[in-house]
């Protein structure tokens, strides 16, 4: 992907008038090859569903293409929709910083989202967890405390669902920790939801806990496909790119002044 943009006449960028506004796909990337497919085939299913639509895959750390080279290279009508469940550093920092650089329009992250609770339900009852199970949500976890606040949000949604109690454990920085949420639980009635969108180290360290039950990442379904395509719509209908406001030294928030984002 990144060669076929090379290709492009030396200090130009690609001009995708008169057709759709290019997608670009932005995960964390992971070491895991089975990561990485998870998200090519994500595109590819994009592209299933709108075969006019260019669709890219960038990766913000381990793997290639780069997310920071793509975004200067790609048209500036691109619209750059984060494969991310919270808001965060990542967010922040990571992607809307080079989307404000390269004057890219960038969508809302994924989650949290309603729609993603109902995909949580769906994991649990297909890792056959009964409705009475108590629940662990498991997510990656951040040194941003917004990014938490989302898990937690999350969370209470979910236990509003099925009725039940959801503890979070966080797989990262952050607390408390999976292993201690776990530890405290009797496993054999613990069922384990998993925020996260893909396989990776977090969702193996998931699936070998020893809980009775426990459910896959969110994975690719149409749910997904359906959230990806809602956000990258809302942003393409806005024509101003993200403005930048470093609202304090600890907290850089970009934000689009003319609420393309409603955080």
């Amino acid at each position: 992907m990144i060669e076929i943009l090379k290709s492009a006449k030396a200090g130009s960028r690609m001009n995708s008038a008169n057709s759709n506004r290019p997608l670009v796909l932005v995960a964390h990337g992971s070491r895991l090859d089975q990561s990485k497919y998870s998200v090519e085939h994500l595109a590819y299913l994009l592209r299933t569903i709108r075969p006019n639509l260019l669709v890219y895959t960038s990766y913000l750390e381990l793997r290639e293409p780069q997310y920071s080279q793509l975004a200067s290279q790609v048209a500036t009508d691109a619209v750059v929709v984060p494969l991310l469940l919270t808001h965060g550093l990542h967010l922040s920092h990571d992607v809307y910083e080079q989307a404000f650089k390269n004057k890219l329009t960038a969508a809302k992250p994924l989650g949290p989202d309603p729609s993603l609770v109902q995909l949580l339900d769906l994991r649990l009852r297909q890792a056959k967890a009964p409705e009475h199970a108590n629940i662990i949500l498991a997510a990656a976890g951040s040194k941003d405390a917004s990014s938490n606040g989302d898990v937690k949000k999350v969370a209470e949604q979910l236990s509003r669902l099925r009725n039940v109690p959801v503890l979070v454990g966080f797989m990262g920085s952050a607390t408390p920790k999976f292993s201690d949420v776990l530890a405290a639980c009797e496993k054999k009635t613990t069922a384990v939801s998993s925020y996260l969108l893909s396989p990776g180290r977090f969702q193996s360290a998931i699936s070998s806990c020893g809980a009775t039950w426990i459910a896959g990442p969110l994975g690719n379904s149409s749910i997904i496909t359906n959230l990806v395509l809602d956000r990258y719509d809302t942003a393409a209908r806005q024509n101003n790119p993200l403005q930048a406001d470093h609202r304090s030294k600890d907290n850089c928030a970009l934000i689009d002044r003319r609420a393309i984002f409603h955080h």
